[in-house]
């Protein structure tokens, strides 16, 4: 007979078993135990001592895991939770941040005196709610007040109906979730009861997160209902009284977690959490404020029945729970959205770890950090499973506070976002939306508080199940987040969510965040037929044979028509030719900006070579490469250059256009260049160390030509206008002036003592009636600045080489508004002719690379090449007409970056970072590898790292950009920083040698083995050597006594950052308090985290000094004479 049995038998009997010195006992009534009783339980004694002894331990355990009531000699302490909200309202100085607002409407006869008397109960009945927050000694207790007033305030709308009544609700439910609690005065429970008619009225409930949480809600709710319907008929409270109260909680907690259990329980975290990113990477619609605001918004979706169903089949198959898949697939989107590996995100936990504060009200609530691991391209199926490993093991050790856990860790404050996470994930329960009471019907009025959401992370995400179908709510900050892009982040999420169930064994790179058949950017069409498709050089023939006297080029005071020009060209061309120049040559130009460098870059084409930049300042080394490199045999230089040739194995072929007779055939017609052919060969930086050559085409020419002009004419500049030339030939924003010479353009080749004198350089764009000038941002800044002080206007600009700041953006805008001129943003790798895309740039754009040149695509897509959701953050690849031939004799590199793509055809891959915006422009985040754009000149990184390896003292270097300037950090055994700075002068051009250069002991290193260049950034470059500065006033004096004193260190200097030597919070409330008692000046703490250094600490003591004396004119002197105003 099993145990089960017997017991019900023994229930039915009235008999009681028990174990007595390993003998069961038997209690049963006088007469009323049967010999057939007594029988079964001789039979199965042994186990059922066994049964009584298991269920004697697990009452045991029952009881051990209930609170006890404490005895508290001395301060309530907070809990640690609290301790941290407080901090937070120090350093707010009264904040709304951790108001939590809900709002309840009534239908029916309400009992008002039953009502307050209910709410006053439940502030009695726990004492959470009326205890007060109190500072003493540099630490702050809690005290319980018998005394409080009544939380209700009674509110008369019944003169308001319709949406009058509603607007007034809701302009009243927005002022109290924004109000804040006063810690040390208010009770924790404000409630608002809104009389709009004898039969309808509005609760506003707003409780403080310090006195409780989610769970908190439900028991307040739960217990409102059974005290009002108690209340309401005329009975007593019907709540038995509670054994503990928070404050046993709080007790407990600080005891409980020092010593062993707070090492055991901190070490795992301590290792999960190593190396945690500061911030999640997501791309931003507005810069992240430096004092992070807490005003939001929410979206809500709901998933189809069908998903609903897919999901939970899913989740069935591979073993995880509704959460891990849910939780996976958030981390996943925000990888994909990020173009990052490493995710982090909170979650809630109840913190309830004692049963019996189930019906408590109080801030049991624990954060717990998931970090999830996207790296190694695993598939969904290995990712969810390798996850829930990471979820179990976060559970398990889900009982360190996280407050603890953060001051343990102390990882950087920033005021402007949250430490550990700024994401959030919560899987709730949802109860129905609808209570009874007596008489009356409770709903839940969303509308009131929609659009008055108080929001603690940047993006939160809450899923929950109604009536069989998964809800969504994404909750987001404002003052980041535009409500599209967020609404594309959930769309992206629930494509995320259906492709990864469905197809479980893919690479998560190949699974999209897409919905299939979705409208996108790339979508859409962009093919141009131009008339004109003739190359440059038949283009320029045609136009010189119709008007040969038109203005080709204009420098200073010399100039010379298209008919010159052509014959010129003509003239030079045949002489190259007899030089050897054929098809396809490689021809190299070294020349200083002057008509003969148009001429060469002409004849050149027109011979049917290809012409090469070579900078007459670039050091011997570098042109002996590129030299070698195309196995160029001649060179066009100018008689000062040729020398520089002399020892280098190729034939120079000088030019002098003051020499060329003018005697060239002007016809268009025998010029005969396949679209095919090259153009030009462009030399930039190379990853290797060494530049590579970039092979234009003459199609890829002819498509820039007819986009720009076409772009002009469409903004109403055509015709001969005239175009200021102001890119150097070897760079390639030269090359879209040199294309306007096919329509006719006069082009003003601009010398460099102009190009570097914005003065002079708005004199001669204004005396020269310029209507377009191209240029780089940092030039146009200058030029800008000059043009506002003498009320001047500048001509149409275009703008590109490197990324424009959203303040230049903006006066630009401003700028070319105000004179009725159009500013284009373009943006394009010398791999694809120049310009792939442009942008208007408008007062009411945010900076961005706008798209696609006509006949040109962009496509945004992560490292599988697949497409990424519009908003998303990935590499930009472009495509079409625009892209050149590739690498010149280096098929290796070409084949790596000029990609044959299946979907898209052929593609190049620019390292470019971007996303698509909702308008359907590009905008522009970065770089994926480590080329830089600075100053107009596209820099890889690794060359310059290559040159310093060279060095026999050198190790490790590696080469960042901070400040607009070139540092390089290197770790070595004989680190001569002249010796490098020599090299480096000496083997590359100047705009490549590196400003400063910082001598580390080692390059850091990331978990994954890479150099980790983020540390390198935050090493500050004034901290590098150690300018020790002492204190130079009484005030720094007496600070950096305080200092010492709390942090336990001798020598601090005046600009010792506190947080970054040792402070955090806690220990800043301990300098605010001595500041107080030592000084009598009364800081702020978020005065101290605004001026972390004695030096800026002691200037705002100061002052308050100051103000305090010119503050007491209640304390005038017997000899003063007062004056009322």
């Amino acid at each position: 007979m099993n145990t089960q049995t017997i017991i019900n038998q023994c229930l039915d009997q009235g008999v009681r078993l028990s174990v007595e010195n390993g003998n069961l006992q038997i209690d049963a009534p006088k007469g009323g135990l049967s010999n057939e009783m007594i029988a079964t339980l001789r039979e199965n004694k042994a186990q059922l001592i066994a049964f009584i002894k298991s269920f004697s331990a697990q009452e045991a355990a029952v009881e051990k895991q209930k609170l006890k009531p404490s005895n508290i000699d001395g301060p309530i302490p907070l809990s640690f939770a609290q301790q941290r909200l407080w901090i937070i309202d120090r350093i707010e100085q009264g904040s709304a941040q951790y108001n939590m607002s809900a709002a309840f409407k009534l239908d029916g006869k309400l009992d008002q005196q039953a009502f307050i008397a209910t709410i006053n109960t439940v502030i009695e009945r726990h004492e959470i709610l009326r205890t007060v927050y109190k500072e003493t000694n540099d630490k702050c207790e809690q005290v319980i007040r018998e005394h409080f007033d009544s939380a209700v305030t009674m509110v008369d709308f019944t003169h308001l109906q319709g949406n009058d009544l509603y607007d007034e609700i809701r302009t009243l439910a927005e002022e109290d979730a924004l109000k804040p609690f006063d810690l040390q005065n208010d009770t924790m429970l404000r409630v608002q009861l809104i009389k709009a008619s004898g039969s309808e009225h509005y609760v506003l409930f707003n409780m403080h997160h310090i006195a409780s949480d989610g769970w908190s809600i439900g028991v307040l709710v739960k217990e409102f209902l059974e005290i009002y319907t108690a209340y309401s008929q005329g009975q007593p409270n019907p709540l038995a009284d509670l054994d503990v109260q928070y404050k046993d909680y709080a007790h407990w907690q600080r005891e409980w977690l020092q010593g062993d259990v707070f090492e055991n329980e901190v070490g795992y975290w301590r290792d999960q959490l190593q190396d945690l990113p500061a911030t999640h990477s997501l791309p931003l619609d507005r810069n992240r404020p430096v004092q992070q605001g807490f005003l939001g918004n929410s979206i809500r979706r709901e998933l189809s029945a069908t998903l609903t169903s897919n999901l939970e089949a899913y989740c069935r198959d591979q073993g995880v729970t509704q959460f891990m898949a849910l939780q996976t697939i958030y981390a996943l989107l925000v990888g994909q959205w990020s173009a990052e590996e490493d995710v982090v995100m909170g979650t809630p936990v109840a913190g309830r770890v004692h049963q019996n504060v189930e019906p408590l009200i109080g801030f049991f609530l624990n954060n717990l950090v998931l970090r999830t691991d996207l790296s190694g391209d695993p598939s969904f199926n290995e990712l969810i499973a390798s996850n829930k490993n990471t979820l179990l093991e976060a559970f398990e050790h889900q009982h360190l506070p996280f407050d603890a856990l953060v001051e343990d860790l102390n990882p950087e404050r920033s005021s402007s976002h949250q430490p550990m996470f700024q994401l959030w994930f919560v899987l709730q329960n949802h109860d129905g939306g609808t209570f009874q009471l007596p008489g009356l019907e409770m709903s839940n009025p969303d509308e009131i508080l929609t659009g008055v959401d108080v929001v603690n992370f940047d993006i939160s995400l809450s899923a929950m199940v109604e009536e069989g179908q998964l809800v969504f709510v994404w909750q987001y900050k404002t003052e980041l987040f535009d409500t599209l892009t967020i609404e594309r982040f959930a769309q992206s999420f629930e494509a995320l969510l259906e492709n990864a169930i469905a197809n479980g064994n893919d690479k998560i790179s190949k699974i999209s965040g897409v919905n299939q058949g979705s409208e996108q950017p790339w979508h859409i069409e962009n093919e141009q037929v131009f008339e004109n498709e003739q190359n440059l050089v038949e283009s320029i023939f045609t136009f010189a044979q119709q008007n040969p006297s038109a203005i080709a080029l204009r420098i200073e005071d010399e100039l010379i028509s298209y008919g010159e020009l052509a014959a010129k060209v003509s003239d030079f061309s045949q002489k190259l030719s007899l030089a050897g120049v054929a098809a396809g040559s490689p021809v190299g130009i070294c020349v200083e900006r002057s008509i003969e460098q148009l001429v060469a870059q002409l004849a050149i084409m027109h011979a049917g070579g290809a012409y090469v930049p070579l900078d007459a300042d670039a050091p011997k080394d570098r042109l002996e490469y590129i030299i070698s490199d195309t196995e160029l045999r001649i060179v066009v230089a100018q008689t000062q250059y040729v020398s520089q040739f002399a020892q280098i194995n190729c034939e120079t072929v000088a030019i002098d256009h003051s020499e060329l007779n003018g005697q060239g055939v002007i016809s268009a017609s025998r010029i005969d260049l396949s679209p095919d052919s090259l153009a030009y060969i462009l030399y930039t930086s190379g990853s290797t160390g060494k530049p590579k050559g970039v092979a234009v085409q003459h199609k890829n020419l002819t498509n820039l030509a007819n986009s720009m002009h076409l772009l002009l004419a469409e903004r109403g500049v055509s015709g001969q206008y005239r175009w200021a030339w102001n890119a150097p030939m070897i760079f390639d924003a030269s090359v879209q002036a040199l294309t306007q010479l096919a329509f006719g353009v006069e082009l003003n080749l601009l010398k460099d003592e102009l190009r570097k004198d914005p003065s002079q350089l708005l004199t001669y764009l204004t005396d020269n009636k310029i209507d377009v000038l191209d240029t780089t941002p940092a030039l146009v800044d200058l030029v800008l600045r000059e043009a506002e002080e003498q009320n001047l206007a500048l001509p149409n600009l275009l703008i590109g080489g490197e990324a424009i700041s959203t303040e230049l953006w903006q006066k630009i805008a401003a700028h070319a508004e105000e004179h009725a001129h159009f500013a284009l943003n373009v943006y394009g790798p010398t791999e694809c002719t120049v310009n792939a895309t442009y942008a208007d740039i408008t007062v009411d754009s945010i900076p961005n690379i706008g798209s696609p040149l006509p006949n040109c695509q962009a496509f945004i897509l992560n490292d599988a090449m697949e497409p990424l959701a519009a908003g998303a953050k990935g590499e930009i690849y472009i495509g079409g007409k625009g892209v050149a031939r590739g690498y010149y004799n280096n098929e290796t590199l070409t084949e790596d970056r000029f990609v044959e793509s299946t979907q898209f055809g052929r593609i190049y891959k620019t390292g470019d970072l971007g996303r698509w915006l909702a308008d359907g422009a590009i905008e522009y985040l970065g770089r994926s590898d480590f080329q830089v754009k600075l100053r107009g000149y596209r820099i890889e990184l690794n060359e310059i790292e290559s040159v310093i390896l060279e060095d026999s003292g050198i190790t490790d270097a590696a080469v960042l950009v901070k400040d607009e300037r070139l540092i390089a950090y290197v770790a070595g055994s004989d680190v001569n920083k002249i010796r490098l700075t020599d090299m480096m002068e000496a083997k590359l051009p100047a705009y490549m040698v590196t400003a400063v250069i910082i001598e580390v002991d080692e390059i850091p290193l990331t978990k994954n083995g890479k150099q980790d260049r983020k540390a390198l950034l935050n090493i500050e470059l004034e901290e590098v050597v150690d300018d020790y500065i002492a204190p130079s006033t009484e005030m720094e004096t007496h600070l950096l006594s305080i200092w010492q004193e709390l942090l336990g260190k001798e020598r601090i200097s005046m600009d010792d950052n506190f947080f970054s030597i040792g402070g955090h919070s806690l220990l800043g409330i301990r300098v605010a308090s001595a500041c107080r008692e030592q000084l009598s000046i009364e800081i702020p703490l978020k005065v101290l985290m605004d001026n972390p250094t004695i030096e800026a600490l002691a200037e705002r003591c100061e002052w308050y000094e100051k103000q305090k004396l010119v503050m007491s004119g209640g304390s005038a002197g017997s000899d003063d004479e007062r004056m009322v105003i």
